[in-house]
Order: C-alpha cells, then sequence, then structure tokens
C-alpha cells in the first residue's frame, strides 16, 4: 500500500459527511506484514470533534444510528485518475461513545499518609461504573494482592451479571498491607480497569489457648486434632433476654441480657465443661455502666480438687459534667472529664485490675481475656445507634 483513504458518512439515508482525510500518500510503503511474515496491522487515528483543531471531525457521541467508514487503499497512485489502482472496503458500520470508566468507592479509614486502613479481617468493597452513553457492564472481575501485587491472593471469575459491583473479602489479617482492583468489560466490547488501590488492616488480635491442635507428625505429615471442641447451651435464667444482628460486626450475632437474668454454661448430658485452671477464658460484650459481675465460673481446681472460682466485674464509672442549657455558674461547679474506669479479675482469691479510664463503657465494645497469668482487656470505639438499629430476634 502507496496510499489511503478514510471517509466516515453517518449512517442515515443521506449519508452525510463527517470526515474525510483526502488521499494520503505515504513516505514508504506500507505492507502489512514484517521481515518474518507476522501480520502488522494498520492504523490511523481518528481526530476528535474539536473545531478550534486544524483537523476535526463532526461526529458526536451516543449519536444513536451510529456512523459508516469506507476505506480506499491504493497500490500505485494515478493522480489523473484515483479510481484506478485502488480497492475499497465496504461501509462498515460504527458506535462513537464516550469513555467508559470504573473506580472502587472509598472504604476504611485513611490513616496520615492517606492509606484507607480496613479495622477488621472482612471488608465489602464497592466500585462505581460509568459511561456517558448507558453502555452497561458486560463482566466484571476483582483481584486481592499483596502490596507490591507480585502476589495474587485471589481472584474472582468474570461475573456476567447486572448486579452491583462488589466484593466481599475476608481472611485479612491484621497488621498486613494488601491491594485491590477491579477489571471489567462493557456491553461494547470496552475493557476498563480501576488500577490498584493499596490499602492495610489494622484491628485488635487476641490470643488464645485453641480447642484445635495441629502438629507436624514424623512422617511429613500434618495432625489436626479438634477433641477440644464441644458444644454446650447456655440456659438463662428466664425469657428477659434476646438476639442482635449483626453485631458487633457484619455477620455476628451477639445475646442482650436484662438486668436480673444471667446465662449458665454447665456440663450436659453429652459433654462435661471441663476448662483447665491453666486454659484462658474470653468475655466479648458491651456495658453500659459498672456490673459486679460480669462474667462468673466455678468448680473444683484441676490441680489438687479444691474449690475454685473466678469474677470478672466492672468499677469506677463516672460521667462527666459538661457544659449545658439547664446549669449555672456557681464556685463549685466546673467541667468534669469521663472516667470509664476499670476492670477487675477475681481469679480465686487473687484480684487483677485493668484501668480503662479513657474508655467509657457505653462508647466501646470490650474483649476480656481471663486466665491464672491475669487479665487482658481490649477496648474497640463502638456506635450505640447500632444497637438501635440491629435486628432483635426473640427467643423462641
Amino acid at each position: 500500500m502507496v496510499a489511503y483513504q478514510c471517509a466516515i458518512f453517518k449512517n442515515n439515508a443521506t449519508s452525510d459527511l463527517m470526515y474525510d482525510t483526502g488521499v494520503v500518500t505515504l513516505s514508504t510503503p506500507f505492507y502489512g506484514a514484517d521481515s518474518k511474515g507476522n501480520i502488522v496491522p494498520f492504523e490511523y487515528t481518528i481526530p476528535s470533534n474539536d473545531s478550534t483543531a486544524t483537523s476535526h471531525t463532526s461526529m458526536e457521541n451516543g449519536y444513536v444510528y451510529g456512523y459508516k467508514y469506507i476505506l480506499t487503499l491504493w497500490w500505485d497512485v494515478d493522480t489523473s485518475d484515483y479510481s484506478k489502482n485502488c480497492v475499497s472496503s465496504y461501509e462498515t458500520v460504527f458506535f462513537a461513545k464516550g469513555a467508559p470508566s470504573i473506580a472502587i468507592d472509598a472504604f476504611g479509614t485513611k490513616n496520615a499518609a492517606g492509606v484507607p486502613v480496613v479495622d477488621s479481617s472482612s471488608c465489602d468493597f464497592t466500585a462505581t461504573y460509568s459511561q456517558p452513553n448507558n453502555a452497561g457492564i458486560l463482566w466484571f472481575r476483582w483481584t486481592l494482592a499483596n502490596a507490591d501485587h507480585s502476589r495474587i491472593i485471589e481472584q474472582t471469575k468474570d461475573i456476567y451479571a447486572n448486579t452491583a459491583v462488589t466484593y466481599n473479602c475476608t481472611g485479612l489479617a491484621t497488621g498486613t498491607d494488601y491491594a485491590v482492583r477491579v477489571e471489567a468489560q462493557n456491553q461494547d466490547g470496552v475493557f476498563v480497569d480501576s488500577g490498584w488501590v493499596n490499602f492495610t488492616v489494622e484491628y485488635v488480635e487476641v490470643e488464645l489457648n485453641s480447642a484445635v491442635v495441629v502438629a507436624v507428625t514424623d512422617k511429613c505429615g500434618i495432625s489436626i486434632d479438634i477433641g477440644g471442641i464441644r458444644y454446650i447451651e447456655g440456659k438463662p435464667d428466664n425469657g428477659n433476654y434476646r438476639y442482635l444482628t449483626p453485631l458487633p460486626v457484619d455477620g455476628r450475632t451477639c445475646v442482650e441480657i436484662d438486668a436480673g437474668n444471667a446465662i449458665t454454661f454447665s456440663s450436659s448430658e453429652h459433654f462435661n465443661l471441663d476448662i483447665p485452671t491453666s486454659g484462658e477464658h474470653v468475655w466479648s460484650g458491651y456495658i453500659t455502666d459498672d456490673n459486679d459481675s460480669i462474667y462468673y465460673a466455678s468448680g473444683t481446681s484441676d490441680k489438687d480438687g479444691s474449690a475454685f472460682t473466678m469474677t470478672l466485674s466492672h468499677h469506677g464509672t463516672k460521667h462527666g459534667l459538661y457544659p449545658a442549657e439547664d446549669l449555672y455558674p456557681a464556685d463549685d461547679l466546673y467541667p468534669v472529664d469521663d472516667d470509664g474506669g476499670y476492670f477487675k479479675l477475681d481469679w480465686n482469691g487473687e484480684e487483677f485490675v485493668v484501668d480503662c479510664h479513657d474508655y467509657l463503657p457505653e462508647m466501646y465494645w470490650f474483649v476480656a481475656t481471663m486466665s491464672a497469668g491475669g487479665l487482658k482487656v481490649y477496648a474497640v470505639p463502638f456506635d450505640v445507634s447500632f444497637i438501635a438499629n440491629a435486628t432483635v430476634i426473640l427467643p423462641s
């Protein structure tokens, strides 16, 4: 090929001319293949419809009937008769549309470096796709990778569904950096990519002695002992309790117990409630004020057979004094900060105390681990509106 011409028309009855290159003579012939016989496509970029540019088209994105082009190629140009030594394509219809885009929606809370921080082992990602001429998504695909994108941790299949572009990611490890991206193809066959979005994961991780014991055998195998798992159903003193979901996080359900009620776990006809004295007890929950008996356990010591008791309690909560319309100046009246008090563990007569002065009970969800070695308390900020908005499931 030594010359070409590309003409574009409206795909209507009058075939209005939108753009014409005229006959363009190449400085060197184009052969359509390289020295090894590999096909090399011929490419030409159509200019935009910017009327201020020297060369421009009259096409507009979204024209409903589309456009058509005719491409003419010459193997020898006769300037006296351009109809010779050439071949023309059929009219080929195409549509002009604006470029699509897809972006991952904001998630987590950004740190000082502007990097999103996820405070849970799971995260629901969503993305927003747009295209000026309403060309919908054909499929989308999510990818989770390590921070430098060198290792794929999880990749979904191409999801062909007319649904929201979402991805539920689980198993995120605290103290780890990740990256996520979403790719899609729209119904016109155009591919779009959000690009990588890096994020980090930070949440409270409670260390427990697991009921599952995993060990490497002498034959290069792995043994898994789940003999420590027991299912024992708790029995409430009365019916003044209810289940709340999702609480404290998505995918979880908790039980709300009214004052004057308790739920007791004890040996059943199927299993004995045997917790070694050296074991750990865990309580996870929300309290609104002091409580003398949040968690109580009693039994017989597996060391010497003596009686054994333990009690977790909370004390010292003080609500601060802040300016208000019904307060008036006085010599003995001044602002006072909230005081979250402290947790106390009585482990068979030995007391352990954890100060929580900065953590007012009604504003935090607590996790307490209790053992002969002492008491550990973790506080996670908690919005009480989650309780009001939770789904209530009454006991059957």
